[in-house]
């Protein structure tokens, strides 16, 4: 049973949208297609390695990229899969290319194209992630139960290496999952903890999640306003939208609908976070005057706070904030 489905990470979104509206001519344009292409290669290798999850019998429950807070700090694990006897953690790597693992200085190399560069640990990364989740079972459950990480290999292509078989050993590629599964809970006691009690393990797990925010302006050192204002097509990509009174449509793909400004919004949001002000997001919406933005914000149930000038627009409802229709 899925507890916590995957989804595309906020950050990897906000990074799409960022590379989408990227002039040709910016500099940090190179830089951040390479980053995005990493970012992008990772998310679909954990949903490949997902497929193989779905043969386990009896079904575990899953959790999806999950990121929990342990006192000032957190960690993120692509899959927990808690059975009756055992948690399992998988790291997933989507890596092509030769990939040596060494135990001296605790490092992976990674050649493609005879070029090699150095990568973390693999192993160093499941063995805090497993203490971490430890730590956290314990502070906020009080459980013991199996920890047992284990590192996915889901690009067929990669051709693996390591010093020694020992480094192997909970090493497997993506469609050996559930073997590698049934193995390890084989070599278990049969002590098993109830259903309603991993049941409540998975439900506050996915209850404390908490979303990776990641400042990619700062990462990259640029500004906001060096971006592409208006609104790109949502199916083309293209930013060639023309509105006539209400509607929008697409002169490239010839898409049109309301949908075309909703997507504009996210991104706006995307980019700029909760309580956008209303020049901002006129501004970014390309341009619009005041009376068609409170058209449109009243058709996208968006919710404002302050009056004229004051004005912010919210994705959310914000608590006891009290919401105040502006003129």
């Amino acid at each position: 049973m899925i507890i916590k489905q995957r989804e595309m990470p906020k950050h990897i979104k906000t990074l799409q949208c960022i590379a989408r509206r990227m002039p040709d001519f910016h500099p940090k344009k190179p830089l951040v297609a390479e980053e995005l292409y990493k970012q992008i290669a990772g998310y679909q290798g954990e949903k490949s390695s997902d497929y193989y999850i779905s043969y386990l019998e009896p079904a575990p429950l899953v959790l999806y990229n999950i990121r929990l807070r342990n006192g000032d700090f957190h960690f993120q694990i692509d899959t927990i899969l808690i059975f009756n006897k055992a948690i399992f953690i998988l790291e997933v790597k989507n890596l092509a290319g030769i990939i040596e693992i060494r135990s001296s200085y605790d490092q992976v190399l990674k050649t493609t194209n005879d070029q090699t560069s150095a990568q973390k640990s693999f192993h160093t990364q499941v063995k805090l992630q497993k203490e971490h989740l430890e730590r956290w079972v314990r502070r906020n459950f009080n459980m013991k139960m199996p920890i047992i990480p284990l590192i996915i290999m889901s690009n067929p292509r990669s051709i693996l290496k390591a010093e020694s078989p020992e480094l192997l050993g909970n090493v497997h590629p993506a469609s050996s999952i559930p073997f590698a599964i049934y193995h390890e809970l084989d070599k278990l006691p049969s002590k098993k903890h109830s259903s309603k009690h991993i049941m409540a393990l998975a439900e506050l797990m996915a209850a404390s999640q908490e979303e990776l925010e990641v400042d990619w302006f700062e990462r990259f050192d640029f500004n906001l306003k060096t971006l592409l204002t208006g609104m790109s097509c949502p199916s083309c990509e293209q930013f060639a939208i023309v509105q006539s009174s209400m509607k929008w449509s697409c002169k490239n793909c010839s898409l049109s609908g309301f949908q075309i400004v909703e997507s504009a919004i996210e991104e706006a949001f995307l980019l700029m976070g909760e309580g956008i002000r209303s020049k901002e997001l006129r501004r970014f919406l390309g341009g619009l005057s005041a009376q068609k933005m409170n058209r449109i914000a009243r058709k996208a149930k968006l919710y404002k706070t302050g009056l004229t000038k004051g004005t912010k627009y919210h994705c959310k409802i914000l608590g006891s904030v009290e919401i105040i229709e502006a003129e």
